[in-house]
């Protein structure tokens, strides 16, 4: 499929069901900001425990998903999938972490050994700038460009595991069989696909954290939340994620399928 099917058919995709969009925006909306809504008490105690546990969850959901809008669009679905049956989204999100665990644990595991303080390695995984600067000017820079460059091609690797994923129903033996995968890869072709890799890891981050720099301007707040912030969490970051998955899964679509366009 061309670049422009991919983007208009992903563009109507993606509006097309306003209802389950605005449930994953309310998954988006709660992992961002259940830590801090009113009424939790300082110190780690049961309510943050609990808060951790229900963070889990969502991030599992949302994981599952988008294993689910790949393995729909694969199948032929024109429109986003429904939350039914969040036993089976619960599940592809279980098997996609584990799996993506696997395969970006060498990454990990290579940051780790360089940083002593668990809390700069927190700090770290927030993506604290003025932590990341500080390290990149020290002598462990080396270290880090090696697990970034890493975690880039391991990334690549990855949209050809979600796709064999997809195309079996979210089996996680599929997300280690090379063959499949490397076959995976060939046929979506490499031009599309670094396309949507560089939409998903470049374009997608710059066009939310330009839109939330201006949105954020609004001067208007809900408790302590901004209006902005509200609107880009149940709306535009739900979009854009099911937009470049949509895209994701497009790239298994062979002409003797049912026409997507």
């Amino acid at each position: 499929m061309k670049v422009k099917s991919l983007i208009s058919n992903s563009l109507r995709y993606s509006a097309s069901d306003w209802y389950n969009l605005i449930i994953l925006g309310i998954i988006l909306f709660l992992l961002e900001n259940l830590y801090i809504l009113p009424g939790n008490p300082p110190g780690i105690d049961i309510y943050d425990t609990t808060v951790f546990f229900i963070i889990g969850i969502l991030w599992i959901l949302e994981s599952g998903y988008i294993v689910q809008i790949i393995e729909e669009t694969i199948g032929g679905s024109k429109k986003p999938p429904k939350f039914k049956c969040i036993k089976k989204t619960f599940v592809h999100g279980l098997k996609e972490n584990i799996t993506m665990f696997a395969y970006f644990s060498i990454p990990l595991i290579i940051t780790g050994l360089i940083i002593v303080d668990s809390k700069i390695f927190l700090q770290l995984l927030e993506l604290n700038p003025n932590i990341i600067f500080g390290y990149l000017h020290s002598s462990k820079t080396i270290y880090f460009a090696l697990a970034i460059i890493l975690s880039a091609f391991i990334y690549f690797w990855y949209l050809g595991v979600l796709i064999n994923m997809g195309r079996n129903k979210g089996s996680m033996r599929s997300g280690f069989d090379l063959e499949g995968i490397s076959l995976r890869l060939r046929e979506a072709g490499i031009g599309n696909l670094l396309f949507v890799y560089f939409f998903i890891v470049f374009v997608a981050t710059i066009l939310l954290v330009a839109f939330s720099s201006t949105i954020e301007t609004i001067p208007l707040n809900i408790y302590q939340f901004n209006v902005g912030d509200i609107i880009i969490q149940l709306l535009i970051a739900p979009y854009t994620i099911i937009f470049a998955f949509r895209m994701l899964g497009l790239l298994d679509y062979y002409p003797d399928k049912k026409n997507l366009n």
